[in-house]
């Protein structure tokens, strides 16, 4: 390594599983390991070895740009998407689109029958006071159904509150990119190499309340229903 230098980059090209992080992270001079674990957006001092990971936040700089690359990313549509974007920002359905106090609220809008539909909530844990924004997303489903997942959340223990949403129309050639493009990444995580601790994938039925709060669902997965992804 040249005595000045600007940065340093650790790259696989592979999909590398959290368990993998530590092994990658000693390949790293001592002296830029917090300069990195900065940039992957750790809030811990150490790396995780195993479990749910946590990390900080996107703050896209325009929201005329973060809206569709939302999309691109709930979607998964792929390199070349600069005209799939533009037909998928054409899409949205202003009448079911905006904001409400709580997810009953949206899940009165009965007639808001999308191809993608997208329902994302602040869930406060009334014992820790600790606020997560929690996303739901599926595809070819009525918006109703998508907020009432919320109702997983009691009352007693669960404040959900101000809440946004959103209903796609997709073109018929953009929905067979999106579906294929779905069916793609449920192989490519099903042939994917195991590790020791890897990493469990759970479906979207298999999900709960505790999962969401304490991140133990990977950060990306092959199905719609729960997604949190960051657009770079």
């Amino acid at each position: 390594m040249q005595e000045q230098v600007d940065g340093v980059t650790v790259a696989v090209m592979r999909p590398v599983d959290p368990s993998e992080l530590a092994e990658l992270m000693a390949r790293v001079p001592k002296e830029w390991q917090p300069v990195l674990q900065e940039s992957a957006g750790w809030k811990t001092a150490h790396w995780n070895d195993g479990g749910g990971l946590e990390v900080t936040q996107a703050k896209p700089i325009h929201e005329t740009k973060s809206r569709p690359c939302k999309a691109a990313c709930v979607l998964g549509v792929g390199a070349a998407v600069q005209n799939q974007l533009r037909q998928l920002y054409a899409g949205r359905s202003f009448d079911c689109e905006g904001q409400a106090a709580t997810a009953r609220d949206i899940g009165t809008l009965r007639q808001c029958i999308c191809d993608v539909a997208s329902v994302a909530c602040e869930v406060t844990a009334k014992s820790k006071k600790t606020m997560h924004e929690v996303t739901f997303t599926d595809l070819e489903a009525p918006l109703a159904r998508v907020a009432d997942i919320f109702s997983d959340y009691p009352k007693e223990v669960y404040d959900v509150k101000n809440c946004g949403y959103e209903c796609w129309m997709l073109a018929p050639d953009t929905k067979r990119t999106v579906r294929a493009n779905r069916v793609a990444a449920r192989r490519a995580i099903q042939n994917s190499p195991s590790t020791s601790k890897r990493t469990e994938q759970k479906s979207a039925n298999d999900l709960t309340r505790d999962d969401v709060l304490n991140r133990r669902v990977p950060m990306t997965l092959p199905v719609t229903m729960y997604r949190t992804e960051e657009c770079q």
